[in-house]
């Protein structure tokens, strides 16, 4: 073996030395596995450099100088590599589960034992360390990285961030500019719902509304459509705004709808921004009476934030049609009508035999909504169509019915006898006269 580089030239005379380096003994090999395998489980293995077979002496001098401090590093590799066990047993620098193998086996010789066991004390682990984002170079320097937003300090002359903003002057969980729904609070019956499922279709926006002027909306016209014309009372519908700019469909205009019920004036009903499609959709509340519906714009041209001109669509009306109930007791209709106010007039026709339907009678609503007519008057299967008349708070409505009035025959006079005077000779024979 060549001790060119283990550090023990300045004591190649020395006894212990030239021990060291001599080839060791049958006996002294005798427990080489044993110690070798005590070297292995007194250290944590190392990855292997590949120098020298697997098993071989090379491969185990290998794996004892990387678990042995620089200071027995050449000692341990002569140990090892020569078998020298019983006198490097005397340094007492073998590792303690080797160094009480080594008593046991050369303690007759003076092999000293193993020095007492140092409590192991564990190292302190680091604090983990945020993993960064895949988006995240190594070159990127922290102050470079985004935080979210919710953690973001608004920047001295910035916009707040979206946390900050949704806690100030708002009370849902986002705005009506964020979600497009229909803003105001209508009143009364009939009235547009605020934020339904059919609310406005305008586009959200990301960032928060910091109330700076919107830039203005040029439009020419505004119009209006409605679901329907008719519902029954309760019944529900939408009308639609729609904004044009010289045919164009305008996007971002402010529209306001009016609403009237019967002769009244306009009201407000709520307010909606248009989107993509120039659109905003309002659905109504269940309607009781008559509602008249209308969209107003207002068109800033000069961005003063005051209205230049005002658009006004047509009008779109959504009747109330009152639910009529018909039945008969006898030669009596009975009517009864919801959604009909106390004394509205109801008719009662009879078609002429020339094919003309003949007004027969007219009756009022008490305050339940309740009439009835006699149809004595007629025999037979009497049919008669009850109608009830339009108003300015519901429409008109009328059904047909067929009533059986049963035939009164009428009272005869019943014959009374009288006594006359029989001639003689003529018995069995009389006269009866009635009167």
């Amino acid at each position: 073996m060549s001790t060119e580089h283990d550090d023990l030239e300045e004591f190649e005379d020395s006894p212990l030395v030239r021990a060291l380096r001599a080839p060791g003994t049958p006996e002294e090999l005798a427990d080489e596995a044993r110690f070798v395998a005590a070297f292995a489980a007194a250290r944590r293995p190392v990855a292997h450099s590949g120098r020298g077979g697997r098993g071989g002496r090379g491969g185990r001098g290998g794996r004892v100088l990387g678990r042995i401090g620089v200071g027995g590093a050449a000692l341990l590799a002569t140990v090892t590599l020569t078998g020298g066990v019983a006198a490097a047993a005397y340094t007492q620098r073998l590792p303690h589960s080797v160094q009480v193998l080594a008593h046991d086996a050369f303690g007759g010789v003076g092999v000293p034992p193993a020095r007492p066991a140092a409590p192991r004390t564990r190292a302190p682990r680091p604090a983990p360390t945020a993993t960064p984002t895949p988006s995240a170079t190594a070159s990127e320097r922290p102050e470079e990285r985004r935080t979210p937003d919710g953690e973001r300090s608004p920047r001295p002359g910035g916009q707040p961030s979206i946390g900050d903003d949704a806690s100030v002057g708002t009370t849902g969980a986002s705005s009506p500019e964020a979600t497009g729904t229909a803003t105001g609070s209508p009143s009364g019956s009939g009235s547009p719902s605020v934020g339904g499922s059919t609310g406005p279709t305008s586009p959200g926006t990301d960032e928060p509304t910091t109330g700076a002027p919107t830039p203005p909306v040029g439009a020419t016209s505004v119009g209006a459509t409605a679901s329907t014309r008719r519902v029954v009372t309760g019944g529900r519908a939408s009308v639609t705004g729609v904004v044009r700019d010289h045919g164009d469909l305008v996007e971002g205009a402010e529209v306001t709808l009016l609403q009237r019920h019967g002769t009244s004036g306009w009201t407000r009903a709520g307010t909606a921004v248009t989107g993509q499609e120039g659109t905003a959709i309002f659905a109504t509340g269940p309607l009781v009476e008559t509602t008249t519906f209308r969209f107003r714009v207002e068109v800033d041209t000069d961005g003063d934030a005051e209205a230049d001109r005002v658009l006004l669509s047509r009008k779109r009306r959504i009747g109330v049609q009152p639910i009529l109930t018909l039945s008969s007791s006898g030669p009596v209709v009975d009517v009864h009508a919801v959604g009909a106010g106390t004394g509205d007039a109801i008719t009662v026709s009879r078609r002429a035999a020339d094919g003309r339907l003949e007004r027969i009678g007219i009756r009022r609503l008490d305050d339940r909504g309740d009439a009835s007519y006699d149809l004595s008057a007629w025999t037979g299967r009497v049919r008669v169509l009850v109608r009830v008349l339009g108003t300015s708070t519901h429409t008109a409505v009328q059904r047909w019915i067929t009533v059986r009035v049963p035939r009164v025959p009428s009272a005869t006079p019943s014959p009374s006898a009288s006594p006359s005077a029989e001639p003689s000779g003529s018995a069995g024979s009389s006269t009866t006269t009635g009167s």
